[in-house]
């Protein structure tokens, strides 16, 4: 009766407003009945009735307080209850009514909020209570129906997936060879010949045919083992279908029985099939490459060793072991000892465990763990012959093919250990109540007492998993006492058990207090990483847009500093240094370089790291400066991602061949009359700011994105004092194009320099517009004492000299988006007509690992604005260019 009660409060709970998971309880609920005799229409009507009672809870609830207690919920916890939720029930209702009732019963968020809301509004309950009924109902009838169809067809789908897998394998090989074909690097395919023909078919089977020979002679064993491999599969027939259906499978197969019996040979014959057709469809997408992987970093000699020696090593040592373990009269090795397998996963493993161990850090530690905690997981919870080989597999080849360095050093790491920890420890239980009934351990549900026990330890650490992540104190101070109880129930199990049941069974509290005492142990020694409140960064120091702009005039900046005073911006003081930041969860994404007194620039850096682990963000310098990547904490990395295009003042009078262009584009502005006027634009006539308007309405009307924003401002920030705009005037006073410059301010107050922001012309305005306005500027800045003008820097320009690190391909993707939109390529060509000095900006970030967190954070900066559709066809767009 538990799986009813846990499910009727889950539910309940859901609709009154909580934030629980009762559908996945649901869902959960349903797909593992099959251990208990609970009937399936039971669970399906007590969810039903849950959500009545519950919906009528929230409805009384939303009635009597309002949407008082919705809105102070949301501001306590907003991840958990999205404002953007309480309102879309809000919209639902209003426009719905009662019919909104049972619609927001089939999405998440409205679910939660639905009912409060209701009760709110005021609906009338007489026409809640029926649309509550008939929505619950019918729910809960879909969910019960799709649950016991996937049941039922699990065993299709698996293998219909197979051949599915097959063709995503063999599409993926032939995209690869197609794109390396297709590269520039092959030089034969680019030339055409003397017919016109590009690529005739003849020199492409000879490039295949060199390629091809090439592979052969530079990763001999991986090509011929999965050439071999999958050449026997197709003879045997075992590609398409179980080879344990053969007549001659037990003369086949490897395991302690053959053995016994003198079938040595199966240690060959059973390493070479693989058990099913999906097997074959895992080992051609993933196997081929970590053998590829390791013999190109080993060598050829250590590849066969080290492959062979875990396949045939962990067949022996499994078969010997359960061998001895089943005369002890424990079940589990008795039952499984008999038992044959196929297929040479335990060398792909041990393969695996040697590629990882060449890694370079952060990915060594972190691969060796998940191959690790994988094997030992299925060892645990599954217990097959195979669980056992690749266990031991792992465990050789971590040994023998250690190298050194592994220790887990930074606070980000144990943050993120302890963030899969937690998922694993709530996914381990849930998939073996679910799972077959094998393994070690003896697996039983029907006691009320293991449901509760296991329920409890689900729903904690699942919820608790994103706040370890973020290194929070309190999901700390959670974790270890559940662990510590968890640890003691395992250890009363055995206790209070008999010793001939010990000798036989080991029951699931005991295997599952291992995995806590682990954990538990890791999280004690890494507490210092776990101590962010909630507290946020302005109740520090409170500093604004004004200390900003004295921390600039007062210690000076960089080309981009100026743009800290931004709108949307947060500030943090640091010893006498302040930082400004946009923060996008967990992304603190700091633009340029601190701003404050050279001296003490790395003592700097290491506070600020250590306040954004406090605060549980994780910090990344944008656009900083060699001297910020430099004074980063050690272990930081760092991305070259622009060059800041900075031009000389001392050589305004643009004489001399490179400057043809300019000259040319001067002079015609003479001609027509064209004339600079350098304005403050706030004080500017409203004609001239109406123009100036939809001059820049024009320009991003055109795009398919929204306008951007971060480092590239509008004429919002063109308004700003301190902000010279340059208009380009012809002779009836119109506008035909327009420039902001930013002010980089030197020590002590003075203007060093100006940086160009805004670029605006109108349609059919002079050619060369935009070279005067740019050379008028810069001459006008010469005679007003600034050393130099910077030309910006094209956000995310791709390429450049980090273009061959791998980590750059996220940050490359974003800048293809952004390309045919904004036209960064053209714009760099652009700049280059005025022979700039390019002084390198770069992206520092703590880990390669925050790469993908930072790409979105970059997103969502320069394009606050965007749509998912937006995006996701300029990102389809991106991958076909």
């Amino acid at each position: 009766m538990l799986y009813v009660v846990i499910v009727f409060v889950g539910v309940a709970a859901e609709n009154l407003g909580l934030p629980l998971p009762g559908q996945s309880l649901l869902v959960t609920a349903l797909a593992v009945r099959h251990h208990t005799d609970t009937s399936g229409w039971l669970i399906a009507g007590t969810a039903a009735a849950g959500g009545v009672v519950g919906d009528t809870a929230g409805y009384v609830t939303g009635r009597k307080f309002g949407d008082r207690i919705i809105a102070e919920a949301s501001q306590r916890f907003p991840r958990l209850i999205p404002a953007s939720g309480v309102k879309r029930a809000r919209t639902v209702v209003n426009r719905y009514g009662t019919a909104g009732v049972a619609i927001g019963r089939w999405f998440p968020v409205l679910r939660i909020f639905v009912a409060p809301t209701a009760g709110a509004l005021r609906l009338p309950y007489r026409a809640f209570l029926p649309a509550s009924i008939v929505g619950s109902a019918v729910w809960t009838a879909v969910v019960f129906g799709a649950v016991t169809i996937a049941g039922r067809t699990a065993r299709e789908g698996i293998h219909g997936a197979t051949w599915i897998a097959l063709g995503v394998a063999v599409a993926v090989a032939v995209s690869a060879t197609v794109a390396r074909f297709r590269s520039p690097h092959v030089q034969d395919l680019q030339t055409p010949t003397a017919a016109g023909d590009p690529v005739p078919w003849r020199r492409v089977g000879a490039v295949v045919a060199r390629r091809a020979w090439s592979a052969c002679t530079e990763y001999p064993f991986t090509v011929a083992f999965t050439v071999g491999f999958v050449t026997i599969g197709v003879v045997t027939g075992a590609l398409w279908h179980a080879i344990d259906s053969r007549p001659d499978f037990v003369s086949l197969a490897y395991g302690a029985p053959n053995f016994a019996e003198g079938r040595w040979w199966t240690l060959v014959t059973g390493s070479l099939v693989a058990a099913e057709p999906l097997h074959y469809s895992l080992f051609l997408l993933i196997c081929p490459a970590a053998l590829w992987a390791y013999e190109r970093r080993a060598g050829t000699g250590k590849a066969v060793i080290v492959f062979t020696a875990g396949q045939l090593g962990a067949v022996l040592i499994t078969a010997a072991l359960l061998t001895a373990l089943a005369g002890t009269g424990w079940v589990w090795p008795r039952a499984v000892a008999g038992d044959l397998d196929v297929g040479p996963s335990a060398g792909y493993l041990a393969v695996l465990v040697g590629v990882f161990w060449r890694a370079p850090q952060p990915w060594r530690l972190r691969g060796l763990t998940a191959v690790g905690a994988i094997v030992t997981v299925f060892l645990l919870f599954s217990g097959t012959v195979a669980d056992v080989e690749h266990f031991v597999a792992v465990a050789g080849a971590f040994v023998f093919l250690k190298r050194p360095g592994l220790a887990v050093g930074s606070l980000h790491e144990r943050r993120l250990f302890a963030f899969a920890g937690a998922l694993m420890l709530a996914a381990v239980p849930l998939l073996t109540a679910i799972g077959p009934e094998v393994g070690p351990f003896e697996v039983s549900f029907d006691g009320l007492g293991t449901w509760i026990f296991v329920g409890v330890d689900i729903a904690v650490a699942g919820l608790l998993t994103f706040p370890l992540h973020r290194g929070q104190r309190a999901a700390w101070r959670i974790m270890v006492p559940l662990g510590v109880c968890n640890v003691a129930v395992g250890v009363s199990s055995l206790a209070f058990t008999s010793d001939e049941a010990i000798a036989t069974i080991i029951r699931l509290p005991t295997a599952y207090a291992g995995l806590w005492l682990v954990a538990t142990v890791l999280l004690v020694f890494s507490r210092d990483a776990f101590a962010v409140t909630r507290r946020k960064v302005g109740r520090e120091v409170a500093v604004g847009r004004d200390d900003a702009v004295r921390a600039l005039q007062q210690w000076g900046g960089e080309s981009l500093s100026w743009m800290i005073t931004w709108p949307h911006m947060e500030y943090l003081r640091v010893r006498e240094s302040i930082i400004g930041f946009q923060r996008h969860r967990p992304v603190a994404l700091i633009l340029g370089d601190p701003i404050g007194p050279v001296a003490g620039a790395e003592s700097v850096m290491e506070d600020i790291d250590r306040q954004a682990r406090r605060l549980g963000l994780t910090p990344c310098f944008f656009a900083a400066s060699e001297a910020t990547r430099h004074s980063a904490p050690q272990g930081w990395a760092s991305l070259r991602i622009a060059e800041d295009e900075v031009v000389d003042l001392d050589d305004v009078a643009f004489t001399g061949k490179k400057w043809q262009p300019i000259r040319s584009a001067v002079n015609r502005a003479g001609r027509e009359r064209v004339t600079l006027r350098m304005v403050t634009l706030e004080d500017e006539p409203v004609d001239v700011l109406e123009q100036v308007r939809s001059i820049s309405d024009g320009w991003v009307g055109d795009k398919e994105l929204p306008e951007m924003a971060f480092t590239l401002g509008g004429v919002a920030q063109a308004l700003d004092r301190h902000v010279q705009v340059a208009l380009a005037v012809d002779a009836a006073e119109i506008v035909q194009a327009v420039l902001s410059w930013l002010p980089v301010y030197g020590e002590g107050g003075s203007i060093r320099g100006w940086t160009l922001d805004v670029m605006r012309r109108r349609d059919g305005a002079m050619p060369g517009v935009m070279e005067f306005l740019i050379a008028a500027s810069a001459r006008f800045f010469h005679d007003s004492g600034a050393e130099f003008v910077s030309l910006s820097a094209a956000p995310l320009a791709p390429g450049g000299a980090d273009v061959e690190k791998p980590e750059r391909t996220v940050l490359d993707l974003l800048a293809r988006v952004l390309q045919p939109v904004y036209a960064t390529g053209s714009l760099e060509s652009f700049k280059r007509k005025f022979n700039p000095v390019g002084a390198p900006l770069f992206l520092v970030y703590r880990d390669a690992a925050d790469l993908p967190g930072i790409a979105v954070a970059l997103t969502r900066a320069y394009l606050p604005g965007v749509t998912a559709l937006q995006l996701s066809r300029a990102g389809i767009a991106a991958i076909r260019r």
